[in-house]
């Protein structure tokens, strides 16, 4: 294919993907009006960058930052907050169809694999939803952990744990995604452990604005620490996990019940300890499939194991596991499942958490069937790898 025919079809794919995020543009949703809208208000009026000095909005200061220089540009500020995260659509694209088309290594193909698969991930449904119609700001940090994995399958290791700390920095859930890195650590040690550090030094750069203006390093880090909280002292806020079967709930809405969110925890030390332990012992090299997969498994483990769980929160999951399908052609049953509970919650919380047609322990019962079989795969694969190498060796 023609480089000019390439480009041609590149912007055509990108113009009608722009075109379907546009035509959601003038929904305000919950979210938009009471906080994002009245965040920028704020800081307008408080002197735009000046104003990152103050205690407003309870999102990363990096992101606040993103929010103050949009006071600066005359144009609707609802527009504007969607088109930042509408453009971290594309850089997610961009990045994963250059992963899909580096790791598939065909080169007579190159250019159709890299269209099919820019396109396909432009019309992830949560992607769209997150962005265009909810307003969100997932697509910043999940842009950046895509890139970070595409430095990664290249050994470019800091440009990764970089891409790493930026993804920090905009959010906490990007430790969904830390388990990879540590099991990558703990098999082959391909990079220093000292690397890790970069990490808070970026998330510490990112606080820099707000310091320069006159907040304290305590209230930047107070931002963090109130994330971790249950909001309303709610153990699920619009999710389905283990505490639907734990707590017998047919609900999205589930009340914390004492310090029921400690089972939840402790199984999941137990199992990422049990699987460290099996990498450790056997010097896994993770690349590959099984990269991909660990990748998926930690989000999805995390996120069903974890109290304070939203309904944004498997949006890491459903972009790795349709760049996973595309590249491996196998588990899409998997990769659909988790894409579907993704699109249904979100739609429980844009049409105005409704009463769904799906109870919502059905879809608990479809998110343990992903979680078993997933860890059991990835149990399988780290198995299948040690026996692979030993077999080269002899």
């Amino acid at each position: 294919m023609k480089r000019i025919k390439f480009a041609i079809i590149v912007i055509l794919i990108s113009i009608v993907a722009l075109g379907i995020r546009v035509m959601l543009f003038n929904y305000i949703s919950h979210d938009m009006q009471n906080f994002v809208l009245v965040w920028i208000n704020q800081l307008e009026n408080n002197g735009g960058i000046r104003a990152l000095g103050l205690e407003i909005g309870n999102y990363n200061i990096i992101y606040m930052t993103l929010l103050a220089l949009l006071t600066y540009i005359p144009l609707p500020k609802m527009i504007l907050v969607k088109m930042i995260s509408v453009i971290f659509d594309f850089v997610i694209a961009l990045a994963g169809a250059i992963i899909i088309t580096d790791v598939i290594k065909n080169k007579t193909k190159k250019q159709e694999i890299f269209l099919i698969s820019y396109g396909i991930l432009l019309l992830i449904p949560s992607l769209i939803l997150n962005s265009a119609m909810w307003g969100q700001c997932d697509s910043i940090y999940v842009a950046f952990i895509i890139l970070s994995i595409m430095f990664l399958i290249k050994n470019q290791y800091i440009k990764s744990i970089i891409m790493l700390g930026i993804a920090f920095a905009f959010k906490l859930q990007t430790v969904f995604i830390f388990p990879l890195y540590g099991l990558i650590y703990l098999g082959k040690k391909k990079f220093p452990f000292y690397y890790f550090f970069i990490i808070p030094i970026v998330n510490f750069a990112s606080w820099l604005p707000a310091m320069l203006n006159g907040r304290s390093i305590t209230s930047c880090l107070n931002v963090y620490l109130g994330q971790t909280e249950t909001i309303n002292n709610l153990i699920t806020r619009n999710f389905v996990n283990i505490y639907n079967f734990i707590l017998g709930e047919n609900t999205v809405f589930i009340r914390n019940t004492g310090n029921i969110g400690y089972i939840g925890i402790i199984l999941l030390a137990i199992i990422f300890l049990g699987i460290s332990i099996l990498v450790i012992i056997k010097k896994t090299n993770i690349e590959g499939e099984l990269l991909f997969l660990i990748g998926i498994w930690g989000v999805v483990i995390s996120t069903f194991l974890l109290p304070s769980m939203h309904e944004r929160y498997l949006i890491i999951a459903d972009v790795l596991s349709i760049i996973y399908i595309i590249i491996y052609k196998k588990n899409a049953l998997i990769a659909l499942g988790i894409n579907v509970i993704s699109i249904y919650l979100y739609y429980i919380f844009l049409t105005g958490w409704k009463i769904p047609v799906i109870p919502p322990a059905i879809m608990a019962i479809l998110f343990l069937v992903i979680v078993i079989y997933l860890t059991s795969y990835v149990l399988y694969k780290i198995i299948q790898t040690n026996k692979e190498s030993e077999m080269k060796l002899s």
